[in-house]
């Protein structure tokens, strides 16, 4: 995963509440499967592996990234999170020694997705749980518009890499609710007349106390005011930003 992908946490980055939903819904659908050994794959800044660690009687959290990973343990410290440098394509890991597996905007990065599939195949237990997102395009895409993007998949295309191993139980579609989407589209007026991205210059704190303003002159809900609860899962890909997949690795 690139760099400039790894989002730390701030709870008025609408794409920040939007990971972090996915965070949370994983953790719900893996059901008591939560409670055992959990890999966090590109685990980035930590946050994620956090909210995992809940009940989780481990969660080992993995990015290639190191500078990630120092930030990750000096924010998310837990006695039973475990922070490793590794890739997703050879993890240094014991064959079914994890009852789950969350990856998350991760394989549309990476080249070999057919083995990174495999490969967490792998490291999961007989009947173990897979719980997956990444960019929704109703036509699989090669040459998608961002460059950190090796691919994105359509719902035929991403079944394809994942059934040779799992049995897929539910794929659905992940939506910024109303209130986000009225947001971005407000702030969206402000953007495009800033065609030299002059804003990226100020803190991020700055630019969403400022968003903030515009909003209330609207009637928005503001940034403030959001939350990871305003992202919507639900069978209807239509419009979808992302897919969600929750699959279980066959005996």
């Amino acid at each position: 995963m690139s760099e400039s992908e790894r989002r730390g946490p701030c709870g008025t980055d609408t794409q920040h509440l939007i990971n972090l939903s996915g965070y949370l819904w994983a953790r719900e659908m893996l059901g008591p499967s939560a409670a055992g050994k959990i890999l966090d794959i590109a685990s980035g800044t930590g946050y994620g592996a956090d909210v995992l660690s809940a009940g989780a009687e481990r969660v080992v959290a993995c990015d290639d990234d190191l500078p990630a990973l120092e930030e990750s343990k000096a924010n998310y410290s837990r006695n039973n999170i475990v922070f490793l440098q590794c890739r997703g394509e050879n993890l240094p890991l014991r064959s079914g020694s994890f009852q789950a597996v969350v990856s998350l905007e991760t394989v549309e990065h990476i080249p070999d997705d057919k083995g990174f599939i495999s490969e967490l195949r792998r490291v999961l237990a007989p009947g173990g749980l897979l719980a997956m997102t990444t960019p929704f395009r109703e036509t699989h895409c090669d040459h998608p518009q961002n460059p950190h993007h090796v691919r994105e998949y359509s719902v035929d295309s991403l079944k394809r890499i994942i059934e040779p191993y799992f049995d897929i139980q539910l794929i659905l579609g992940r939506h910024p609710g109303a209130a986000m989407k009225a947001a971005e589209n407000r702030m969206d007026h402000i953007r495009r007349f800033d065609f030299l991205s002059v804003r990226t210059l100020l803190p991020r704190s700055l630019r969403h106390r400022m968003a903030d303003v515009w909003l209330k002159l609207f009637g928005e809900t503001t940034l403030k005011e959001l939350g990871a609860g305003d992202v919507r899962y639900t069978p209807d890909l239509s419009g979808a930003v992302s897919m969600a997949l929750l699959a279980r690795r066959r005996s």
